[in-house]
This record gives C-alpha cells, sequence and structure tokens, in this order.
C-alpha cells in the first residue's frame, strides 16, 4: 500500500520576502512557477488558491499614496504581469521610517493566477 503526503500539507499559504533591499526584484521566482504543480494541491473548494505573497520594500516617496503607486508599479513590473493593479493588493502599510526621507512598507497580495501559470520556459528544469 503506497501512503503519501496529505495534498492539504503540499500546499503553502504565505511567502515572506524580507529582503527590503531586493524582495521586489525576486518576485520573478514565482512566473511560471506552478505549470507543472498537481491542480488538486492548490485546489480549495471549487478554487485554485494560491499563496499570500507579503513583500517588504523600501521607498523615499514622501507619502503612503505615493509609496502605494511606486510598489504596484515594481511588483507588476518584477512579475511581468501588468495587468497587477492597487485593486490587487490586500494590505499596505508603513514598517517604520528608516530615516526622515527612506521608509520601509509591506504589501501583500494573492499570488495571480496569471502569473503563476504564466507560459514561460525560465524554470523548465526537463531541459
Amino acid at each position: 500500500m503506497k501512503q503519501g503526503v496529505e495534498k492539504a500539507w503540499l500546499r503553502f499559504d504565505h511567502c515572506f520576502m524580507n529582503l527590503p533591499v531586493d524582495a521586489v526584484e525576486f518576485l520573478d521566482v514565482f512566473v511560471g512557477l506552478f505549470n507543472q504543480c498537481d491542480p488538486e494541491v492548490w485546489t480549495v473548494g471549487d478554487e485554485i488558491k494560491l499563496p499570500l505573497i507579503h513583500v517588504y520594500g523600501f521607498t523615499y516617496e514622501p507619502t503612503t499614496e505615493k509609496a502605494l503607486i511606486y510598489f504596484t508599479k515594481r511588483i507588476g513590473e518584477a512579475m511581468n504581469y501588468p495587468a497587477f493593479t492597487e485593486k490587487d493588493i490586500i494590505s499596505f502599510h508603513n514598517i517604520r521610517d528608516v530615516s526622515s526621507k527612506s521608509h520601509m512598507y509591506s504589501t501583500t497580495f494573492r499570488l495571480p493566477k496569471e502569473v503563476a501559470f504564466a507560459h514561460s520556459d525560465i524554470y523548465n528544469f526537463e531541459k
């Protein structure tokens, strides 16, 4: 009798990217990353539920509104997903002011299906 790990244990719900200077730049790892996964692992009820991504980053933008625009644009570019908007962001808040001009923010969003299942050969390990 073959025993395996329950599918629920194979799924992760959160990814914390706490490298404030460069974390956003590493979001490209999610592009097409789920293409070869077992969809049943990520299916909850009738929908695919991908993990929440928590990204920390620095900005010189003086207001929270401008910082939100800044991070929305950077995140969309890093994931090669121009459709990423402020509506995709679940949580955005100031962590701390590093100096009078530098501010650290946290941005939380659910990994978009369009990114997770994008057609990309960047991560084709079968070559």
